[in-house]
C-alpha cells in the first residue's frame, strides 16, 4: 500500500525536522520546504500530495498566507489539497 505524502512547509529546520520525523514515524512520506517557491516546485513536481502542513510564516518575500492564495486561485495545481 502507497503512503500518503505530506508537504511540510517551515522554514526554521529543528521544527521542520520534528515535524517529519513525527509524520514519517507515524507510516507517511514527507517531503519539506522552506520557502512558498521550494513548496510550489514541489506541487508542480510530485503527483499525489495528500496534505500540506503549513507555516504561516515563512522565509524570504512570501509567506504561508502568499502561498494559500496562490494555491487557492484558479488552476493551481493544489488547489483542492487540504492546508493545515
Amino acid at each position: 500500500m502507497k503512503k500518503a505524502t505530506i508537504l511540510v512547509v517551515e522554514d526554521e529546520l529543528p521544527l521542520q525536522e520534528v515535524i517529519k520525523e513525527k509524520l514519517t514515524h507515524g507510516g507517511f512520506e514527507v517531503l519539506t520546504a522552506r520557502t512558498v517557491s521550494q513548496a510550489m516546485n514541489h506541487i508542480k513536481d510530485v503527483p499525489g500530495i495528500a496534505a500540506i502542513w503549513l507555516d504561516h510564516y515563512l522565509l524570504g518575500q512570501e509567506d504561508g498566507l502568499d502561498f494559500v492564495a496562490q494555491c487557492k486561485q484558479e488552476g493551481s495545481m493544489c488547489r483542492e489539497i487540504p492546508i493545515f
